[in-house]
């Protein structure tokens, strides 16, 4: 089988060639004098060339989700509702979301600042998200960090029927032990939207909303 062959038959080949090229540009003159052979160059005028470049295109092309995305970018006013126990009336606090698009739209950066209401002592609160639509998978990736935790939360979901209605669920680790989490994005419009934070229970075949966020664009 030809190298090319292998190539067409999958694209992420292709990404360690990129990296291989970069690769090479940070090495001595000495240990890049290396004999490639002819086979693993593409000719002028390769059908397979073409193919190729086609893959790699389509890889990188945006997809309908990553348009819904956009909607949360922005600069947005924060009121966080947190509660403490079921039925409960929820801790109120305030914040602020800077969210940014990155690489062309393909994800969206979340960097929050604001206060958390911890046990009666309003503490400050900081955390850091990234969230994009994976083509490959099929599903809305996102990551978050803040400064509860040293835990990396990863999560993902296939798209919902309602396009303005993100989910995104995963493990989350804590003192408890691992938590399963769930995260739901309700797009109002291009100026408010509202985040819902589900927790696994025991005892519960369903998971429990633990709290919500409403997000509303801040004016200039």
């Amino acid at each position: 089988m030809k190298i090319r062959d292998v190539l067409i038959a999958t694209g992420s080949v292709v990404v360690c060639g990129a990296a291989a090229g970069v690769w090479s540009l940070c090495c001595s003159e000495e240990s890049q004098r290396t004999v490639v052979p002819v086979s693993f160059v593409s000719q002028p005028g390769d059908p397979q060339e073409e193919m190729i470049k086609n893959m790699l295109k389509e890889q990188a092309a945006l997809a309908p989700q990553h348009k819904v995305l956009e909607a949360l970018v922005g600069t947005f006013n924060a009121e966080m509702n947190f509660l403490m126990e079921p039925g409960g009336e929820p801790d109120k606090t305030k914040g602020v979301s800077v969210n940014k698009s990155i690489l062309g739209g393909r994800f969206v950066t979340m960097e929050f600042a604001g206060d958390i209401n911890m046990f009666g002592d309003v503490i400050k609160f900081a955390g850091l998200g990234m969230m994009g639509f994976d083509k490959a998978k099929g599903e809305y990736v996102m990551t978050w960090v803040d400064t509860m935790s040293t835990s990396l939360l990863i999560q993902a979901g296939k798209p919902a029927a309602d396009e303005k209605r993100i989910e995104v669920s995963g493990t989350a680790a804590s003192v408890m032990g691992e938590q399963q989490m769930k995260h739901v994005y309700i797009i109002e419009s291009n100026d408010k939207h509202t985040l819902e934070f589900y927790q696994a229970v025991p005892g519960m075949d369903e998971m429990m909303k633990i709290g919500w966020i409403n997000y509303s664009r801040k004016g200039d």
